[in-house]
């Protein structure tokens, strides 16, 4: 019975500091002065961590409803947040998306925090605020007159999208994010501590992975060289 409670107790352990992943996307938006997104990653893993210990019995800190809309919903805003960082847009604008992101994210969450669907509507809603941002991002340049008219529209897109991202580290985001919707098909009952704490693990590295993706741009709107080493060390576009 000992052995068997210190194996339980191992898995809960599991699941709670399995979390500690959120800390690499948190203080990276941190030493970026990205602080918004730094305070959404951080409290997302908190707020997920505290409820897995609530969920398995060793400490609620606050009633289990509230600590499971916190910690679904902080995750789903996680995820929007990684997908807006990567344009470079201004800040009030970014701002604005993550207004309406919250409001949306919310809602389903309170509508149904457990269902699988959400967490396709999430990345969908999280895909659609990138698109958003680049477009925004074309505009800006357009109006700066950084390209030339001649150009089709879908060029300067392309050019944009192709001189603001380090491919491989998307490529690198996109493995993460493979496995960790394969820990998330692979749960069971029995398996559930450790496939859910490899999705904690791979999801956030998955963060830091395309946070990393985004290249530092110029005042005239060019990317700093892929192989200069600081290219992935600070950020044009800083939240304050």
């Amino acid at each position: 019975d000992i052995l068997q409670r210190r194996v339980w107790l191992l898995h809960d352990l599991c699941l709670i500091f399995s979390n500690l992943a959120a800390l690499l996307p948190g203080f990276w938006t941190l030493r970026q002065h990205a602080y918004s997104e730094a305070a959404i990653f951080l409290a997302s893993g908190a707020s997920s961590g505290i409820y897995h210990s609530c969920d398995v019995g060793l400490w609620c800190f606050l009633k289990f409803n509230v600590l499971q809309f916190l910690d679904f919903w902080l995750s789903f805003m996680a995820i929007i947040t990684t997908f807006l960082f990567i344009p470079t847009i201004a800040d009030p604008v970014r701002g604005s998306i993550r207004v309406i992101a919250v409001i949306i994210t919310a809602t389903l969450t309170v509508i149904g925090p457990t269902r699988s669907v959400n967490v396709a509507a999430t990345f969908a809603l999280g895909a659609l605020c990138l698109l958003l941002g680049w477009l925004i991002q074309y505009f800006t340049d357009h109006h700066r007159g950084r390209r030339q008219l001649q150009e089709w529209p879908i060029q300067v897109m392309i050019k944009i999208v192709n001189r603001g991202l380090r491919w491989e580290f998307v490529g690198l985001g996109f493995v993460m994010l493979v496995l960790a919707g394969g820990s998330m098909k692979m749960e069971t009952a029995p398996s559930y501590w450790i496939w859910h704490s490899l999705w904690h693990l791979c999801i956030y590295v998955s963060a830091f992975f395309f946070l990393c993706c985004k290249l530092q741009t110029t005042s005239e709107g060019e990317s700093v060289p892929r192989g200069n080493c600081s290219s992935c060390t600070c950020s044009s576009n800083a939240q304050v």
